[in-house]
């Protein structure tokens, strides 16, 4: 479980976020990792929203067999 851990936290640490003026909403995403990306109305709520998003996408890779970024 550590690992799991320690490979979200670099995961995130790797989170770009952007402030989208027309509509006043951050938007964040993983480089290296398709289909993870989030919103929230502040950036706290984005990065746990791209937090949640980075763990379920984990895990359906993990029970799907798919293959995995080698390193973070």
């Amino acid at each position: 479980m550590d690992v799991l851990l320690r490979y979200l936290a670099a995961a995130m640490q790797r989170a770009h976020y952007e402030f989208v003026a027309e509509d006043g909403t951050y938007v964040g995403e993983i480089p290296g990792f398709r289909g993870v990306f989030a919103s929230g109305t502040t950036k706290e709520s984005c990065e746990a929203a791209l937090r949640r998003v980075l763990e379920e996408w984990v895990l359906f890779r993990a029970l799907k067999n798919h293959p995995d970024r080698k390193s973070v």
